[in-house]
């Protein structure tokens, strides 16, 4: 691994890191000050707008990214004629949702509805335009510009309910605010970054050449999109609001630290992976960054399996006791997840969206299956045990799928991606040296 390529890595995994430490102080106090009932209604209320944030950008910041690291002479252009039609399909989707979330809420939470209607309006359109800009970033490999851009939504998001908390002001509605204010600040940022493009006028060629491109990846992004979020959409849909808040303690426990090392990775690997066309530039990238987060994904989990049952009435209050046996299986069945997430965007940097499509439809498959399963059998009924079993079950048939298609395209074999060897090993400790010596600095 080159000198670039560590530094840009160690950026990106510090950023991760401080971006999880937010995350977590942030869930710290809502569980404490909200309780399982209220952390629950917040976690309903925000992921609907958040899911409709993914699905309704059409995957454009993908293309963007590809696109621009692909044509970096056409980056500006590429860049306005997205954020035009980013625009517009904010508003497509904000039609659409807001008259969705009345269902999607659910009756036990229908009090909601209003609130959560005002929270997507406010925040789909900015969330649009900043991923696009954000994607630009990406793709020209500014990993510094990228990686502060990242940060500013969760800095302001605990610093918001840090206040909150000290003014005694704790409120749902103060919180979404807060949750908001991020969004808004970054893409404030990013405008103010590149407003000469806006002087620009999109290229209609370009964005039929963009939105040709995304929606290749859409279908593939849909289903992809149920694999990764069927466990939540299963949980806020059937269970209770205080099971909810349980499964989000659970949830940022467990998974919290695996994302610093799928962030870190697909930071570097999409723009390096889609300027390479040789197949053995390819099978190395590819196998080594499995290798080396299959190291550390591991060893992140066994440290956290050990200081769960602790860490959780510490942290987040006796009330979140029940979510302990929750946490420990996901940071069981999240580890295939983690290669599946970076094996996913390798392929995306390939431009090879169709065995994305069929992993995650063979995962959601198997995950929906198992619940139905359960659901229609006497004497059984879903719970935040049932859903983790089936999510670990998806998981496995997704990896296996996708390391059998990176076996026949691309030759990767068991050696190349299997990282527990003595070598790999040394090669990820001798990277960690560097992070803490470059620290130091």
């Amino acid at each position: 691994m080159s000198n670039r390529t560590v530094h840009a890595w160690i950026g990106t995994f510090a950023a991760s890191s401080f971006m999880l430490s937010c995350n977590v102080a942030t869930g710290i106090l809502a569980a404490r000050l909200l309780l399982p009932e209220g952390r629950g209604t917040l976690v309903a209320i925000l992921f609907w707008p958040q899911i409709a944030a993914d699905l309704g950008l059409m995957n454009l910041n993908t293309a963007v990214a590809q696109q621009a690291s692909r044509n970096p002479e056409k980056s500006s252009i590429i860049a306005t004629t997205a954020a035009y039609l980013a625009v517009i399909l904010s508003i497509i989707t904000v039609v659409i949702v807001y008259f969705a979330l009345p269902y999607l809420i659910g009756p036990e939470r229908a009090q909601w509805t209003a609130i959560a209607q005002i929270y997507l309006i406010a925040f789909l359109p900015l969330n649009f335009i900043g991923a696009i800009f954000i994607a630009a970033r990406h793709a020209e490999q500014k990993f510094l510009q990228f990686n502060s851009l990242r940060l500013i939504p969760a800095l302001v998001y605990l610093v918001g309910m840090v206040v909150l908390w000290l003014t005694d002001h704790i409120a749902i509605e103060f919180i979404l605010i807060c949750n908001w204010l991020g969004t808004v600040l970054v893409t404030l940022i990013l405008i103010i970054q590149v407003r000469s493009l806006f002087l620009q006028s999109p290229h209609w060629a370009e964005a039929r050449l963009l939105l040709k491109m995304a929606f290749r990846f859409k279908l593939s992004s849909i289903i992809v999109m149920l694999a990764r979020e069927g466990d939540r959409i299963v949980i806020i849909s059937l269970l209770s609001s205080t099971s909810i808040g349980l499964y989000a303690v659970a949830f940022t426990v467990a998974t919290s630290g695996l994302k610093i090392l799928t962030a870190s990775f697909q930071g570097i690997l999409f723009p390096k992976i889609a300027r390479q066309s040789d197949i053995e530039h390819q099978r190395h990238l590819l196998g080594r960054a499995l290798r080396y987060s299959m190291v550390l994904s591991i060893a992140a989990s066994l440290c956290l399996i050990a200081i769960t049952p602790v860490c959780i009435p510490l942290l987040f209050g006796q009330e979140f006791s029940s979510a302990i046996v929750p946490a420990i299986l996901l940071l069981v069945v999240y580890n295939p997840k983690v290669l599946s997430d970076i094996i996913i965007f390798g392929l995306y940097g390939l431009d090879h969206p169709r065995p994305i499509t069929i992993s995650s439809a063979m995962a959601s498959a198997a995950f929906l299956g198992i619940v139905l399963i359960v659901l229609v059998l006497p004497y059984t009924s879903i719970n935040l045990i049932t859903v983790i079993i089936a999510l670990g079950i998806a998981n496995i048939v997704q990896l296996s799928y996708l390391l059998h298609h990176l076996n026949q395209s691309i030759q990767l074999t068991f050696s190349d991606w299997w990282g527990l060897n003595l070598n790999t090993i040394c090669q990820v400790s001798e990277i960690l040296n560097k992070m803490l010596s470059h620290q130091k600095k």
